[in-house]
């Protein structure tokens, strides 16, 4: 929503979480409106630095709000050289909330980068076809691509972790290697 009216008529219509795009991410008179009703928010973070951002997570939090927070970059398309998937940590440290991440850039590489570092969930915008006219179709993923969004994703996810050691499934290749 973009207004407080915007979130009351969602909110009478039942939704079960509010997204609150970057444009709104500083509005705090809105947020809180939002936060009050104490139901999950979901908070991109595009045009805004940490600072900005502690401030905006600080005003949610006071009404115990459930919230996650999506490191983004406002640019349609993002080049990689601006993504900085490295803010997930930076944001993961500073904010002690979960942290995901909604993508801009192209294609899916950058959001499986992401689930390497740390982010808990993804945004991405979708499209039945390319050929449709609009600002952020080319950016958008097709049926396809977001299938392999999901395969890849979810084998990242569960690759992380662990640390170097032998494990026990190794030892078959050990008594024929040595």
């Amino acid at each position: 929503p973009f207004s407080r009216e915007a979130s009351d008529r969602l909110d009478d219509m039942g939704v079960s979480a509010f997204k609150i795009g970057s444009g709104e991410c500083n509005n705090l008179p809105l947020i809180e409106h939002i936060a009050r009703k104490g139901k999950p928010i979901l908070l991109s973070t595009g045009m805004n630095d940490l600072k900005s951002v502690k401030q905006t997570v600080g005003a949610i939090q006071k009404y115990g709000t459930p919230l996650l927070v999506n490191h983004c970059t406002s640019m349609y398309p993002t080049p990689y050289e601006h993504v900085r998937l490295g803010a997930i940590a930076q944001m993961k440290e500073s904010l002690q909330v979960p942290i995901g991440f909604s993508d801009h850039s192209m294609g899916i590489y950058t959001c499986l980068g992401a689930v390497a570092l740390g982010a808990c969930a993804l945004e991405k915008h979708f499209t039945l076809t390319r050929d449709w006219p609009g600002p952020d179709i080319p950016i958008s993923l097709e049926p396809d691509e977001l299938s392999e969004l999901v395969v890849g994703a979810r084998a990242v996810f569960e690759s992380r972790g662990g640390s170097k050691t032998v494990l026990p499934e190794e030892q078959p290749v050990i008594d024929f290697a040595y």
